[in-house]
């Protein structure tokens, strides 16, 4: 359910934060969301390509990915199977898939 579900992306996101320490991977977060909100107002306009939104939006999960582990990786699985209820609700799924 997330990135970190492969062990060996989970041990290079673990290196990041022991490596630059918590706070500085949090602002890089901030950088990067902001750098995909960027993007994702160029290419409404049509003034960007998939490729680059294809990429700022792999950078920003990568760091989101990072938040997940920080604050919690196994409290926000829970709240991501949560909301994945409420919108299977949402479509008219009550089998729950």
């Amino acid at each position: 359910m997330l990135i970190t579900d492969n062990p060996e992306y989970k041990k290079v996101f673990e290196q990041a934060i022991t490596t630059w320490g918590v706070e500085n991977q949090r602002m890089m977060a901030v950088g990067e969301i902001g750098e995909l909100l960027a993007e994702f107002g160029r290419i409404v306009q049509g003034r960007s390509s998939t490729d680059k939104m294809v990429d700022e939006i792999a950078d920003t999960l990568i760091m989101v990915t990072q938040l997940a582990l920080i604050y919690g990786e196994d409290a926000v699985k829970e709240r991501i199977k949560f909301k994945l209820q409420k919108i299977n609700e949402k479509l008219g799924n009550t089998n729950g898939k």
